[in-house]
């Protein structure tokens, strides 16, 4: 498993840039919490530097300085796997199956079903399976293929989606299934099933033991609120106050006047709803 190197001096992007400054308003009105902030910060730097220096440095797990990849060697998927787990981005080895027991264990799909509501709830994300929590890449051969032994691949693979489909469409919703997306990825010969999700222009709730709950992304872990903090967080993303009442709004809706050229980085405005 090789991980990004720490980044310093002259390989550091511009850190004055469009970008940067558009994180900085988002933050200033209350769009974009601190956590939100660093976290799309060092994104950019990360991405900046691939892009810039068309290079991935890399170390090997004991520290030492591994070989130097090219990013043109590696496909978008990996770029995005050596970034590692943030509050967009969530791994996990499998969607029913524990490497700890070796067998099946339907609470890894409850917890996977809990973080993409959380994605929807806060920025949107992708949720890999087929990925260790460290970034070591193992395949859904080495997961969930195994509890379908006497299936081809291919049906191996729609099943999984369909299970996701029907536990997603049973626990969180039919009404949301068109922020969702399922995909399949292959790296290396390793089979890896991709989960994006938008951002909800409405609280997501997740139907368990006759209950709703909610959750939201804090850094690259999700966490519920209940509560005062519920309703708190719910009123300032999902609704605003005009002339004393409460109105639905779109999430992380911002004038556009208020916001500089974003240059390469359009990506904040898709997530402010709003077109550069």
């Amino acid at each position: 498993m090789y991980t990004l190197k720490c980044l310093k001096g002259e390989d550091m992007p511009d850190v004055t840039s469009d970008a940067l400054n558009a994180v900085k308003i988002l933050n200033r009105l209350s769009f974009l919490s601190t956590e939100e902030s660093l976290v799309m910060i060092k994104n950019y730097c990360l991405q900046s530097t691939l892009g810039k220096y068309n290079r991935i440095p890399l170390i090997t797990p004991d520290g030492t300085e591994g070989d130097t990849g090219r990013a043109e060697e590696l496909s978008e998927i990996e770029k995005q796997i050596l970034l590692g787990e943030s509050e967009r981005l969530e791994f996990k080895a499998g969607w029913q199956y524990s490497h700890h027991t070796n067998g099946p264990n339907k609470d890894i799909s409850s917890d996977i079903i809990k973080t993409l509501s959380a994605f929807m709830n806060t920025l949107g994300g992708t949720l890999i399976i087929g990925v260790q929590d460290d970034g070591e890449i193992c395949g859904l051969e080495e997961s969930d293929f195994k509890l379908h032994s006497k299936l081809q691949k291919m049906e191996k693979i729609d099943k999984i989606k369909r299970n996701i489909d029907d536990m997603f469409d049973f626990l969180i919703g039919s009404q949301h299934t068109s922020l969702k997306n399922i995909y399949i990825e292959q790296v290396n010969g390793k089979t890896l099933l991709v989960i994006g999700v938008k951002i909800s222009q409405r609280p997501v709730y997740v139907k368990l033991d006759k209950t709703e709950s909610f959750y939201v992304r804090s850094s690259a872990s999700t966490r519920e609120l209940s509560g005062s903090q519920m309703v708190e967080y719910i009123n300032d993303k999902f609704y605003r106050e005009i002339d004393g009442k409460q109105e639905k709004q779109s999430a992380f809706e911002v004038p556009k006047e208020q916001l500089p050229d974003l240059g390469g980085y359009p990506e904040i405005y898709r997530e402010a709803k709003v077109q550069p």
